[in-house]
């Protein structure tokens, strides 16, 4: 407001709307490489903004999505829903470490034969998953603990993947701006969602 040449007593008399726009998003960086992480993502605004416009179908909230017995809010391609086959990807802390390469690599190649991978993807070990299955452009569901705000954008390494129709996101629950952690038993619940989910859609029990 100074550099408008609006005094305080102006201000008090008059007053102003706020410079900035309601629910823009601000974070202290803490840590070595987030600025970098950010004037990338600033840098690349407006080529999302453009694939936003391009494909608003794609990143349009949808609210009441049910699945079985369950109610979602949805982002990204809801056709996904409608494939003929589902696997859900939970690696197991009881895994040896041969069973858990075998299981991931299962996961990969069910995926390239044509199967959605679903799963929160919460543990390191299915996080290489999801980056194989992204790296590949390979379809995904992915299970999220926080909900959406109205204007939600994936965040950048899922982006193009919604944008070209590869991916789903669901949430099970509404949005909360003060949500940082996720807990023990949510992971548990998220993955229980993701392997019945699985296990629905191949009895194509889905509105």
């Amino acid at each position: 407001w100074n550099d408008l040449g609006l005094l305080l007593s102006d201000r008090q008399q008059n007053p102003l709307p706020s410079l900035f726009e309601q629910g823009y998003h601000d974070r202290i960086l803490t840590h070595e490489g987030q600025l970098q992480n950010m004037l990338d993502y600033m840098s690349d605004n407006p080529r999302r903004l453009a694939v936003r416009q391009a494909f608003p179908e794609m990143f349009y909230v949808r609210q009441g999505v049910r699945v079985g017995r369950y109610t979602f809010a949805a982002v990204g391609n809801i056709a996904l829903l409608d494939a003929e086959q589902m696997v859900a990807v939970h690696v197991r802390r009881r895994f040896t470490e041969t069973e858990c390469r075998g299981y991931m690599n299962d996961c990969v190649l069910a995926a390239r034969r044509g199967a959605v991978l679903i799963s929160p993807f919460i543990s390191d070990k299915e996080k290489a998953v999801l980056h194989v299955a992204l790296k590949e452009q390979l379809p995904l569901v992915v299970i999220t603990a926080n909900g959406f705000q109205q204007m939600y954008k994936p965040p950048r390494e899922l982006f193009d993947a919604c944008a070209e129709g590869r991916l789903l996101i669901l949430s099970p629950w509404p949005y909360d701006a003060g949500r940082r952690h996720i807990s023990r038993a949510e992971c548990v619940a998220l993955n229980g969602l993701a392997e019945e989910i699985a296990t629905i859609l191949s009895g194509g029990t889905i509105s």
